[in-house]
């Protein structure tokens, strides 16, 4: 039996894996949350070797194909960490540095991952790759690696741990790779949130930043929002209000890169 526990936005977790289950991906998936903090009461997941996935006492997955145990474990419990949390939660890649965070937002394609993964080399620190939550003008994220869903060149990852994560779609089996950043380079508090920049993979465009008012932002981030509702809303009306927010045509990564640094460093003072 293959045992974690960890704390992840505002809830422990506890997954407990029979051998003969995914235990190399649940590994990869889980190796960069925090510790666990004592909840008497968190979220626990049972994976069996033919696939049956449960949560607590409710059979999520009743048995099958044990490849899709491990990814509908992580959609449930993203839905049930990010249900759990209070603030605006979207589909994000989030990185900071001593200044603050920036949220990487943008359509399939856009080029988050590759980013988050270039700006961990400039030396900023990883929050998450895929789900942020904004609070009070902070920012908290759920630590998952850095996920490509195409084959990546190990000169874009250099530094990280590089593995695979197979997936069953429709049309068949395909391979994803999970790039696992060193522990010394994740980031375990919540920044205060300093930027936020909506991706745009244009080649043929023009490449750089184009400043955002707050109703340019809110249109543009709003429809990456995870959990639709008043306080989401009210906190994403905040944010856009006070944070630097830009739209970003990126062209080359090393530039996009200096894009972004460089709204780090002018975007005023957290509030």
């Amino acid at each position: 039996m293959w045992q974690a526990a960890f704390h992840a936005l505002s809830t422990d977790v506890r997954i407990d894996a029979e051998d003969g289950a995914d235990v190399s991906s649940l590994q990869a998936l889980t190796c960069r949350y925090g510790p666990a903090r004592g909840d008497p009461s968190p979220l626990v997941y049972r994976v069996a070797a033919d696939g049956r996935l449960a949560r607590d006492d409710l059979q999520i997955v009743p048995g099958g194909e044990p490849l899709d145990a491990v990814p509908l474990l992580e959609s449930d419990l993203y839905r049930q960490l990010v249900m759990r949390t209070k603030g605006w939660a979207l589909h994000a890649a989030s990185l900071s540095d001593e200044r603050g965070a920036v949220l990487l937002v943008g359509p399939e394609g856009a080029g988050k991952s590759t980013l988050s993964a270039a700006l961990l080399r400039r030396g900023l620190r990883y929050l998450g790759d895929d789900v942020a939550v904004v609070r009070d003008g902070h920012c908290q994220a759920i630590c998952r690696p850095i996920s490509f869903s195409r084959g990546v060149d190990p000169a874009v990852v250099a530094g990280c741990e590089l593995v695979r994560y197979p997936l069953r779609l429709a049309q068949g089996q395909r391979e994803h790779s999970l790039a696992i950043p060193p522990a010394d380079r994740v980031e375990v508090g919540s920044p205060a949130l300093r930027a936020l920049v909506w991706l745009e993979y244009a080649p043929s465009a023009v490449p750089g930043p184009t400043p955002l008012t707050p109703g340019e932002a809110l249109n543009l981030f709003w429809p990456a929002t995870l959990r639709w509702g008043p306080s989401g809303w009210d906190e994403a009306l905040e944010t856009v209000r006070w944070t630097r927010a830009a739209r970003l045509r990126t062209r080359r990564i090393d530039d996009a890169c200096d894009d972004v640094l460089a709204l780090l460093a002018s975007a005023p003072a957290p509030r």
